[in-house]
């Protein structure tokens, strides 16, 4: 007689998928590493849409999102956003989602979830 259920290594391992790695051995890195992040950063952020112009960085705001265990971005966030300006938020926001799958981390010579916090110096002018 067979019997239908979950057993408890399966249900280990979904536990084991839903941890978010916060210090890692290998940080998630951008395809291409830091310079070419910060590439895609100046291509990508729209200044027309935030109805600015840009001479030099005025302003600073923080991004926290999830780099899942294929590369895939998720559960993006703003820890610090700038005041009285949420289209610099919003902006921020849809450069992240545009971004290609990144390279996870590894904990222990395994892929893991982890987060990553991104800070990004914007024109305020």
């Amino acid at each position: 007689m067979s019997s239908i259920g979950f057993s408890q290594d399966a249900i280990s391992v979904q536990k084991e998928d839903t941890i978010i790695e916060t210090i890692v051995d290998e940080m998630a890195q951008f395809p291409g590493g830091r310079k070419e992040l910060l590439k895609f950063l100046v291509k990508e952020i729209d200044y027309n849409r935030i109805n600015v112009g840009c001479s030099s960085p005025s302003g600073k705001l923080v991004l926290k999102f999830v780099i899942e265990k294929n590369g895939a971005i998720s559960n993006i966030s703003i820890v610090r956003g700038l005041s009285n300006r949420p289209e610099f938020d919003q902006e921020a926001i849809r450069v992240v989602k545009l971004m290609p799958n990144w390279i996870p981390a590894k904990t222990g010579g395994e892929i893991v979830r982890s987060y990553f916090i991104l800070p990004i110096e914007i024109c305020t002018e």
